[in-house]
């Protein structure tokens, strides 16, 4: 409008142009707050599959830990001694089975026995497991 009041003519690329830079512009705009809204969410998913991957392996960890300590604490209460074994012995401990499960070459090295061991081989626990004594604490000892 200015162009035409002091008679000189407006360039065409001001009339064409403003609407489409405008346009482009705004457009502009528009996708950087979507790349900004997409960008914020996407860390926020990464953040939270971070966290929730670390939990789960902080879990398993602890279950691990936990699990390897029942198993020691298991063999620790399972074991019994020389000496604790000959006290029962001594005192008549009829609830007591003991299973000597040395080798045969073993045996015939060593040929004695603790008072009324069974021997059975190691090898053949497994299959001489109709044996073993039902309704008693099994102690076996090899060497």
């Amino acid at each position: 409008a200015a162009a035409g009041a002091i008679g000189a003519a407006a360039p065409d690329a001001l009339e064409t142009d403003a609407p489409r830079s405008l346009w482009s512009d705004a457009w502009r705009r528009v996708r950087r707050n979507v790349r900004a809204v997409e960008s914020k969410r996407a860390r926020a998913v990464v953040g939270y599959a971070l966290l929730l991957v670390g939990a789960a392996l902080a879990a398993y960890v602890v279950f691990k830990y936990a699990k390897r300590r029942r198993i020691f604490r298991d063999l620790r209460m399972a074991r019994i001694t020389p000496d604790e074994l000959r006290r029962r012995i001594e005192a008549g401990d009829g609830g007591l089975a003991i299973i000597d499960t040395r080798s045969t070459l073993d045996v015939r090295k060593v040929p004695f026995l603790i008072p009324g061991a069974i021997w059975i081989d190691a090898d053949e626990v497994d299959r001489r497991s109709a044996e073993l004594p039902t309704g008693r604490e099994i102690i076996l000892y090899c060497t």
